[in-house]
């Protein structure tokens, strides 16, 4: 971590929680994580977080990845606000900080522009949903394994739902 500031603090009463807050930069050098079932993976950048934790812990900020891979796709300069609580993982749009809404998580990915919104709810089922816009990206590109007679500049919108299982 490069910065970081955390503070505790406890009620007289044992049976009331000890509440926390933090705010921290990390530096990842060739990450990996799962999520919803999914490998992430190759990652180079930062996570900035901070958050709180009272009732339930809450913790939000902003990732910037040089690269990622999911899935053996391959994303690169990504930019994603993010929350995450007890019950979820949102990023994109759909994050809300301070009643406040953010911008759109966005990547480059097959030579194009991809943009959007989703989150994952933490239930036995990792029920999942996401709106993806794809601009100005390359039919042809060998990451999409299209035949070599194909190419051209695409656009595509994805809405995808499920669960990990």
């Amino acid at each position: 971590m490069d910065a970081s500031d955390v503070h505790f603090a406890a009620e007289p009463d044992p049976l009331r929680p000890i509440r926390a807050s933090w705010q921290s930069t990390i530096n990842i050098d060739n990450g990996r994580f799962t999520l919803a079932g999914q490998p992430v993976t190759n990652l180079f950048g930062e996570v900035k977080l901070s958050g709180r934790r009272q009732t339930q812990w809450v913790s939000y900020g902003r990732a910037n990845f040089d690269t990622l891979t999911c899935n053996d796709v391959h994303l690169e300069n990504v930019d994603a606000p993010w929350y995450m609580d007890d019950r979820r993982f949102v990023f994109g749009e759909a994050v809300r900080v301070n009643g406040k809404k953010t911008r759109n998580a966005t990547g480059e990915l097959f030579g194009g522009l991809v943009e959007g919104t989703g989150q994952v709810a933490f239930t036995d089922a990792m029920e999942f949903g996401m709106n993806l816009e794809l601009n100005n990206f390359d039919v042809g590109h060998s990451d999409l394994q299209a035949p070599s007679e194909i190419s051209g500049i695409g656009t595509a919108s994805l809405s995808l739902q499920g669960n990990a299982q």
